[in-house]
């Protein structure tokens, strides 16, 4: 039977100083077929979005020209703009540095991003600018003319090589409507904000059926930050494990909810953390934190946060936990309990640069005095004391082949159990042989003292001729040490292919090795 549904509601609010304009709810009349299937029922001129009592989420009642919240029909405002307020300014540059999440927070004629960006940074062209899409949840690796088009609230990674330019965007609208929804899917979502002002992640909301996904907002400039408000044009990768998941913009509704905070500030007053930074030149991955809070399990929680996907050129350092058996499995938190004499941490280090990386510690001050920490890298069977020397050199085998390391926080009991075998003193000099090898262009290599003396160790060519001379004559206690060689000579350029020697010396002790360097 055909039901004319009439709903008249105004609603009026004032928020902040901001007053929300009368919405008037429409008649739908004449002919709107209700749905069997409790899908949209839709005729050429309306759409039926609910009868009335029946209870439904902004996300899952809408159309293109209204929206059922609260139980009443409203209408989806327009507001046209012209291009003076309507546009955005993009840097430009060849390197990670230079990548953007960007979103368009308005209604397009034509959202497609040929239409909106080809006018001002030309035909698209890769040597020129780039448009990147994450599609499968888990890399940012579909490019345009397959990314989704730039409408409110989805995000897309872009790259302009050569030129900074502002993209003025026409013929369109802003959103006026009392809240903007978003399905996402599983693993991570470019995200945009959907209207032009900003909103606190205070008033968005995050629905997913994993009661452990937190609302974190990860925004992309030249490394990977944590926010926690939203700004129109700016993109933000978000990630869920959990499905039916969506994200709620609701700018005029009262704060409420948990506000996510970034995670230096997660242990402050609550108990402490380290941060944990690598970084290849200016290629940097920073947003890294081991630590224990009081509301953190051994198990994933919400203070768990994943890592965000690479892009260009990239190193990444995460924890790594399969044994959660959620859809991504690399997460850049991770937070134990507190109570316990000592705690490990897996940390894997990738990378699709070849130059050595530097990993450094901070925040040390935070840990208890009586716990000691240190890092353990068993396949160079090194350990260090990271209160000692904050900063760790290690050469990477490729891009699909993480670099494994642990790192070790607890009483001197528990530090001792774990480290003991890697603490003991060689009995006599030695000298391993490199890893990995062949390499390309750096590696690692390892040297043991028996006692305390002055130290070489040099790069020579089959010819006898002197590479490099990576220690020179310097003082070096007993114990095991390593050494990162980049495949350059003394001038700074790198050797050729080949077979080159490394000679360790010391006291009257010398000993050599071959190595090979193959690009």
């Amino acid at each position: 039977m055909k039901k004319i549904l009439l709903i008249h509601f105004i609603f009026w609010c004032s928020l902040f100083g901001v007053t929300l304009k009368s919405l008037m709810a429409q008649r739908a009349v004449n002919s709107a077929v209700q749905s069997t299937a409790g899908g949209a029922a839709q005729s050429s001129d309306h759409s039926l979005l609910a009868t009335v009592g029946q209870l439904s989420s902004p996300e899952t009642a809408s159309s293109e020209q209204h929206i059922l919240y609260s139980g009443f029909i409203y209408t989806v405002g327009f507001a046209t703009f012209d291009t003076e307020t309507a546009s955005f300014h993009l840097s430009y540059g060849k390197t990670q540095q230079n990548y953007r999440l960007i979103s368009i927070p308005a209604i397009l004629n034509d959202p497609d991003p040929a239409a909106i960006l080809e006018d001002d940074l030309g035909k698209y062209d890769k040597k020129h600018w780039r448009l990147f899409d994450c599609q499968d949840g888990k890399k940012a690796n579909v490019e345009f003319p397959n990314t989704r088009d730039l409408t409110p609230g989805v995000g897309l990674f872009i790259i302009v090589k050569e030129s900074g330019d502002t993209i003025d965007i026409e013929n369109g609208a802003w959103l006026e409507t009392i809240s903007y929804s978003i399905k996402l899917q599983k693993g991570w979502n470019f995200i945009g904000n959907p209207f032009n002002m900003e909103i606190p992640a205070s008033k968005i909301k995050l629905q997913s059926d994993d009661s452990n996904d937190a609302l974190v907002l990860n925004e992309f400039i030249g490394k990977w930050v944590v926010e926690t408000k939203t700004t129109p044009w700016h993109g933000y990768a978000v990630a869920v494990n959990g499905g039916n998941a969506s994200l709620t913009f609701d700018p005029f509704s009262t704060p409420g909810g948990k506000l996510e905070r970034p995670a230096i500030e997660v242990a402050q007053g609550e108990g402490w953390q380290i941060q944990i930074s690598a970084q290849i030149g200016e290629v940097r991955d920073e947003c890294n934190f081991a630590g224990v809070a009081k509301d953190a399990k051994l198990e994933r929680d919400p203070l768990d946060w994943f890592e965000p996907p690479v892009i260009g050129d990239y190193i990444s350092l995460y924890f790594h936990h399969p044994e959660w058996h959620t859809f991504l499995t690399n997460f850049t938190t991770d937070y134990r309990s507190p109570e316990s004499d000592g705690y490990t941490w897996d940390v894997e280090i990738q990378s699709n640069l070849t130059d050595p990386a530097t990993i450094a510690f901070s925040g040390l001050e935070t840990v208890p005095s009586n716990y000691e920490v240190w890092l353990v890298d068993e396949a160079a069977k090194i350990s260090q004391n990271i209160r000692s020397n904050n900063s760790y050199s290690v050469a990477l085998p490729g891009e699909d082949q993480p670099r494994q390391l642990k790192l070790l926080v607890g009483n001197h009991e528990f530090i001792r159990a774990q480290v003991i075998e890697l603490q003991s003193l060689p009995e006599t000099y030695e000298l391993s042989q490199n890893f990995p090898n062949p390499f390309n262009p750096s590696t690692t290599i390892r040297f043991g003292l028996p006692e305390a003396g002055k130290v070489t160790l040099k790069i020579f060519n089959l010819l006898g001729e002197e590479v490099v001379a990576l220690i020179n004559n310097e003082l070096r206690k007993a114990g095991y040490h390593v050494i990162v060689w980049d495949g350059r000579n003394s001038q700074g350029h790198v050797v050729a292919n080949g077979m080159y020697v490394y000679q360790l010396q010391s006291g009257s002790r010398t000993i050599a090795k071959k190595m090979a360097l193959m690009k």
